[in-house]
């Protein structure tokens, strides 16, 4: 009888367990948003104003306009051109959308030269999503 209850105790921690561990994982990873980069003409002028404000700095911040959502991320000048900025990740869990983005350099086959700043540059990116009422979490 001992033996009996012990092996049902046992399987009950185990599916309490299991169940915690994977009800843990699908909130963090969620389900996957499409978006679509925008350029700054096609920004709503109220988002726009935003980006000018914070254009030069390190900066990451949404605006809902409308039935979207607004995604901005940028990072002070840089001394050469050709910086991108990549999205590595845009999901929704049930607590908040996850939002990861990448500072992508020169990829170095090209001599950076002293130009004075000619060619530097301010990457920037505006990612257009479905608005959800959730906070926005930016990961690094």
């Amino acid at each position: 009888m001992k033996t009996k209850f012990r092996i049902i105790a046992a399987a009950v921690v185990l599916l309490i367990c299991t169940g915690c561990s994977a009800s843990v994982l699908t909130q963090k990873e969620g389900r996957e948003l499409e978006f679509t980069v925008v350029s700054r003409s096609e920004l709503p002028q109220e988002v726009e104003a935003v980006l000018d404000e914070k254009l030069g700095t390190s900066f990451q911040t949404a605006c809902q306009y409308g039935d979207s959502l607004y995604l901005l991320c940028g990072y002070p000048p840089q001394s050469a051109g050709d910086y991108s900025i990549k999205v590595n990740r845009l999901a929704a869990a049930e607590d908040a959308i996850y939002f990861q983005v990448e500072l992508v350099g020169p990829d170095g086959s090209e001599t950076q030269e002293n130009d004075n700043g000619k060619n530097s540059s301010t990457p920037w990116i505006a990612v257009k999503t479905e608005y959800l009422d959730l906070p926005v979490i930016f990961e690094p």
